[in-house]
């Protein structure tokens, strides 16, 4: 007997990017794309590794969304096995969160590392009644251990004492890194490999595009672009096929909006106008034709005469979309004075840094501070231009730090005073 089971990871449901609703609604249609594919392929399982929700706490609306389709699975007989993310993962010491709701609501098998009284690592199979980490079915032993962080590296040991060679096809969920993202939760290769002889089939979440490695390690990649800097990576969900202990492994591309990366180095200019002729002139040579409107991202590097404060990003973007259509516009503007020097801009560890910072830097803010989460992609951006302009500059322009802090105050409190007054709206 053949089983099947799709295995995808890092939907991130919820994620009202940019502050755009069709960003939303984006997101939500990656992970419908990926149902109908089961749906029609007629899989026995689908594995959420990890990251379903952009955040722990959700609302309605993102609740709405994924029920719809995690519905749409169980109504054609497909069961979901799930682990939780470091995005939609409870803190430590609470034990309540949207996905236990949607595990006691019976939309999903919820998995999760479970530990004895001196907190080392036990096995225990999943059942309506408590939390577990294993589930066997169809000759498939699933286990689960979510996103374990700093502790990635003890647990693997800990499971690799205490688990048993099995009959049963072995299938480890796991939301973590191989090889990279070592100081957030990632893992060498020679740490896990001891599993090897245990484990058929190690599924991950975690990182954005799709990667494997030999012929056990399997990571899908993101199904949207959750930083628009990843859009030039591979990445979609894999259909696996298992019949006599043997399987079949397919990666299949996702659906996203289109997205056209400029990186242009713009030495040698001399003025902000200058500047937007070019990039007017790059992107007609990049832009086709789409059947959704594209997200544009452009960056800009160099060594400049003038203030790279003098480029205008809103300007910018007036510009491009009264010329190219589009959803929105991204703009990161790298540049730096002439005469000074900053750090690299070749090669792809560059732009991983990049997406690394946003990525760190978006979760702290959403953890840690009081702004509305309309604000936060504002607030990262802000970052990092303060990051890039004290590197960059040979004196800090205090009137220019000031500006852009008191410009990032008002439009935070703007949407905090729009929130306030949709929530009083909504209690009258």
């Amino acid at each position: 007997m053949e089983i099947s089971f799709v295995h995808c990871s890092d939907l991130h449901l919820g994620y009202n990017q940019f502050n755009q609703e069709e960003r939303f609604h984006d997101f939500g249609q990656a992970f419908a794309n990926i149902v109908d594919y089961a749906i029609d392929h007629q899989v026995n399982y689908l594995l959420l590794a990890g990251d379903v929700f952009n955040k722990r706490m959700i609302n309605a609306k993102t609740l709405s969304q994924a029920i719809a389709q995690l519905t749409r699975l169980k109504i054609a007989g497909i069961e979901v096995i799930a682990i939780e993310g470091n995005h939609d993962k409870v803190p430590y010491g609470e034990d309540d969160s949207w996905m236990s709701f949607l595990n006691d609501q019976g939309y999903f098998y919820l998995l999760g590392s479970c530990y004895d009284e001196q907190g080392k690592l036990i096995l225990k199979e999943w059942s309506p009644e408590s939390p577990g980490n294993i589930l066997v079915k169809d000759g498939i032993r699933f286990i689960g251990l979510g996103y374990l962080g700093s502790m990635t590296e003890k647990r693997i040991e800990e499971l690799a004492e205490i688990l048993d060679a099995s009959p049963d096809f072995t299938v480890l969920l796991l939301h973590s890194a191989i090889n990279r993202l070592m100081h957030l939760g990632g893992i060498s290769l020679d740490k896990v490999t001891p599993l090897k002889n245990r484990v058929n089939y190690l599924a991950m979440g975690h990182v954005h595009e799709f990667y494997q490695i030999d012929d056990w390690i399997f990571n899908p990649g993101a199904p949207e672009n959750w930083d628009l800097g990843e859009a030039d990576k591979v990445k979609g969900f894999f259909h696996v096929r298992i019949k006599d202990q043997k399987m079949e492994v397919e990666h299949i591309s996702g659906l996203q909006r289109p997205v056209i990366n400029l990186r242009l180095d713009l030495t040698g200019l001399t003025s902000p106008e200058q500047v937007y002729e070019k990039l007017v002139a790059e992107l007609g040579e990049r832009y086709g034709e789409y059947e959704q409107l594209p997200m544009i991202r452009v960056v800009i590097y160099g060594q400049l005469p003038f203030s790279p404060l003098a480029i205008s990003g809103a300007e910018l973007e007036e510009i491009i979309k009264a010329k190219y259509p589009c959803l929105l516009v991204e703009f990161l503007n790298q540049t730096v004075l002439a005469g000074t020097s900053y750090g690299t801009h070749e090669g792809s560890s560059r732009f991983e840094r990049e997406t690394l910072e946003k990525q760190v830097l978006h979760q702290l803010i959403l953890e840690r501070a009081a702004v509305p989460p309309a604000a936060v992609d504002q607030v990262v951006q802000t970052a990092r231009q303060f990051h890039d302009l004290v590197l960059g500059a040979e004196s800090l322009e205090s009137e220019a730090l000031i500006g852009m802090a008191t410009k990032l105050a008002q439009h935070i409190k703007k949407l905090r005073d729009k929130e306030e007054g949709e929530i009083a709206s909504a209690d009258s």
